[in-house]
């Protein structure tokens, strides 16, 4: 049986979506941290714009196209091992750079780094080694529902996102009024992804739409009411990002883009994971040397650490990600014997 073509316009889409979020670090919360003088407003929603359609990606392909021969350990392992390779190394790679060159608020513990290093730091409110990190705990927790839910099949039923959403919704809702204590509200947001919920839903509810499992009409109602979710939660330019992105990613599924089969951002999709988990705190370090050589600040440094941070990335996939997943896969396929 011959392997499915991939689906290269998927590649540049995570490329696009990471520099948005890469951009918006460099060029709006590196100014709110540190006081540089240099923010750009309209950058402001890039970073939930961004993680919100990586959320909606991961929703799209946790979906299985033939879910009758699921099996639960197979699902969790196989993503254990397609996340955990670059984590791994993203992770002492950045606590290296960050104490070496003394990050100002994010530098961690040896034992906060060794509880990062096994990626349960964040469901015990212990710090990140990097706050984009924060981005995996969350996916872990939809890994792990979502299993459950395609074992159960209940996946198919309208009623279970109806139940996912509202429990989405209480535990934002109770953060805003600070009814529960703080610690309490926490775990209970991450367990359920909180208000990351509806966008994990639609990309699930759009799989379920292009694999015509269950009613349309129910799967429209679900993608309104994730919507909607998110009005309330976020605002309305939050809203139509999310709406932006839905038709984006129906187009990118019927490769209807051709703009995005150029081989750079292609190219530059195939490392946005591990991109993903170096840029924040590595080009914080990048641009405060910049302006302590230089003595100034100027916006030019953000090409240049955006430069040097996708390079390096390239390097540490290419020579220690790639690797590192290889021996992974065979030690997990010796395991657990999946076809």
């Amino acid at each position: 049986m011959g392997q499915t073509k991939k689906n290269v316009q998927v590649e540049s889409l995570r490329a696009i979506t990471i520099l948005m979020i890469v951009f918006y670090h460099y060029c709006f919360r590196f100014g709110e941290l540190y006081g540089i003088a240099y923010k750009a407003p309209f950058m402001q929603r890039w970073g939930t714009i961004g993680v919100g359609m990586f959320f909606i990606l991961s929703g799209f392909y946790f979906i299985p196209e033939d879910g009758s021969h699921f099996k639960l350990i197979p699902f969790y392992v196989k993503r254990i091992i397609r996340l955990y390779p670059a984590y791994f190394i993203g992770v002492i790679t950045t606590f290296i750079v960050v104490s070496l060159f003394k990050l100002p608020g994010r530098e961690i513990s040896i034992f906060e780094f060794l509880l990062n290093l096994i990626m349960v730091n964040g469901y015990f409110g212990i710090k990140y080694v990097d706050g984009a990190h924060w981005y995996l705990t969350y996916l872990f927790s939809a890994i792990f529902i979502i299993g459950l839910v395609i074992k159960s099949k209940i996946y198919k039923k309208p009623l279970f996102y109806i139940f996912w959403l509202t429990i989405g919704f209480v535990s934002e809702y109770f953060v805003i009024l600070n009814i529960l204590p703080t610690n309490l509200l926490t775990e209970f947001q991450i367990l359920t992804c909180g208000g990351y919920a509806p966008y994990i839903i639609i990309g699930i509810t759009l799989k379920k739409i292009f694999l015509n499992i269950g009613n349309y009409s129910m799967n429209l109602v679900i993608i309104v009411l994730s919507c909607t979710e998110l009005l309330f939660l976020k605002d309305i330019w939050i809203l139509l990002a999310a709406a932006v992105s839905i038709v984006i990613l129906l187009a990118v599924v019927k490769e209807k883009l051709l703009f995005l089969n150029w081989k750079p951002l292609v190219r530059l999709g195939s490392i946005s994971y591990i991109l993903y988990l170096l840029h924040q705190n590595i080009g914080y370090c990048i641009l405060l040397l910049l302006g302590q050589v230089f003595q100034a600040y100027h916006q030019w440094y953000v090409l240049i650490t955006v430069s040097i941070i996708v390079a390096f990335s390239f390097f540490l996939n290419k020579y220690l990600v790639v690797p590192f997943q290889n021996v992974f896969e065979k030690i997990s396929f010796k395991w657990f014997r999946w076809e």
